[in-house]
């Protein structure tokens, strides 16, 4: 098989998993107990990682409406497009 026909041919299909008590004979409850405690640890990083990007992008808008406003209580940007009636 040449590099192009390897390139372009499907990939084999992984094995199935051996269950735990075949690989790890008695030791197989500690290793479920560690791969249990991985998995928490995954979505615990998940979790916070969605928190912090949360709290950042919020701090981002902040900081964007502080710059437009420049101290003010409203940004001044949009008051050409509204023009006040002038009692008609």
């Amino acid at each position: 098989m040449n590099a192009l026909t390897a390139a372009n041919s499907a990939p084999a299909a992984p094995a199935a998993p051996a269950a735990p008590a075949a690989v790890f004979g008695e030791n197989a409850p500690f290793f479920e107990k560690v791969a249990t405690l991985l998995e928490r640890a995954r979505h615990h990083a998940a979790r916070l990682v969605d928190v912090t990007m949360s709290v950042t992008y919020y701090c981002v808008g902040q900081m964007i409406v502080e710059e437009e406003q420049s101290g003010k209580t409203r940004a001044q940007y949009g008051r050409a497009l509204l023009k006040p009636k002038n009692g008609s």
